[in-house]
């Protein structure tokens, strides 16, 4: 690992902000900064350390290599770009597409039933900025100082993904996998409520079947935790812990493909929700998605994929915030509604 900063302000320029992306690994302490390279939509066997994203309704990936790499401790990293955070930024909001939300939610709990159980609906929000380099800057500080969830990011010329997740699909280590069941929201202060909300609690064990049922052609053994509430800036979530044995030879991408999308963020059963969702009336307004799926890295011989939520995307001078919210037969509209505003607003505190 380089350890030294003296370099980093000559190492975080110009050309890392065209293409690069980063992520924690180790001890999640350790920053892993790539840059340079070039994006593939196949995988090479021999590389050991790259970055991926995937499409959340089909199983198209692509896959970054990195030119230049560098390890660093995250705190210095903090300390040397400090000054990014005093950018000057104008922004303006210019709409949201909660209206598909409401229309979406309708259609679908016309369709739920005791075979299809749940769907993930999501929103958007899109904001105009003034200067989408210093912004590009600013959100990257912003979420690698993030005291929230796991922070992540890629981009190129075209496209860039930032936020911090609460989310693993799931941490590999020699054979053993840890992922999490994360479902149920509430507001910090309200944990009595969602310790108690049949609502949240069916959700979120729909979450749990459907973990456990994704891994067991993987694994000689399962183990599921105690659910308990766990915070993320301003909301809480319930959580489940779920850990592994894989078995031998197991294939790595064939893995994402059959946890992602989980039913945390696409539904429950997966197929059935996958169809209504490319059908929905935000998926017609905006066919390809990255929120909810899976921004992966492999780091020689450990393996992590985290849940792309909590983030923010830039397409030229326009940021997109996605968020979501699980809907069962026993969801309220507008409940569901406040979840996602809370969700979007949240975002925009933390890393605006």
């Amino acid at each position: 690992m380089n350890e030294s900063i003296d370099h980093l302000d000559n190492w975080i320029d110009e050309s890392f902000f065209k293409q690069g992306a980063f992520t924690l690994i180790n001890d999640n302490q350790t920053l892993l900064l790539g840059k340079g390279g070039y994006f593939s939509e196949k995988k090479i066997p021999e590389k050991n350390v790259f970055f991926y994203i995937k499409e959340f309704y089909r199983p198209q990936y692509y896959y970054y290599y990195p030119e230049d790499i560098l390890e660093i401790d995250k705190q210095k990293v903090e300390l040397a770009l400090a000054d990014y955070n005093n950018l000057t930024l104008k922004y303006e909001i210019k709409e949201n597409y909660d209206d598909l939300f409401l229309k979406d939610f309708q259609d679908l709990q016309k369709e739920l039933d005791h075979d299809f159980k749940k769907a993930v609906l999501i929103s958007s929000e899109k904001i105009q900025v003034d200067n989408p380099i210093n912004f590009k800057k600013r959100l990257f500080y912003k979420t690698v100082t993030s005291k929230v969830g796991l922070p992540y990011g890629l981009w190129n010329q075209k496209f860039s993904i930032m936020g911090s997740t609460p989310e693993i699909l799931f941490d590999i280590k020699a054979n053993n996998i840890h992922t999490v069941a994360l479902a149920g929201t509430a507001k910090k202060g309200d944990e009595e409520i969602l310790r108690t909300s049949l609502k949240d609690k069916i959700e979120h064990d729909l979450v749990i079947e459907n973990i456990n049922q994704s891994l067991e052609p993987f694994c000689t053994k399962i183990d599921t935790g105690e659910t308990y509430i766990t915070p993320y800036s301003k909301m809480i979530h319930l959580r489940t812990d779920i850990k592994g044995v894989l078995k031998d030879h197991y294939r790595l991408f064939d893995l994402v493909d059959t946890l992602s999308p989980t039913a945390a963020l696409g539904g429950q059963p997966k197929t059935m929700a996958k169809n209504f969702l490319e059908k929905s009336h935000y998926s017609k307004k905006f066919p390809n998605r990255f929120f909810g799926s899976v921004f992966g890295v492999n780091h020689f011989k450990n393996n992590r994929a985290l849940v792309m939520i909590r983030n923010i995307q830039l397409k030229d001078d326009e940021l997109i915030i996605e968020s979501g919210a699980g809907v069962i037969k026993e969801s309220n509209a507008s409940s569901e509604l406040n979840e996602i505003k809370l969700k979007r607003e949240t975002v925009k505190e933390l890393f605006l």
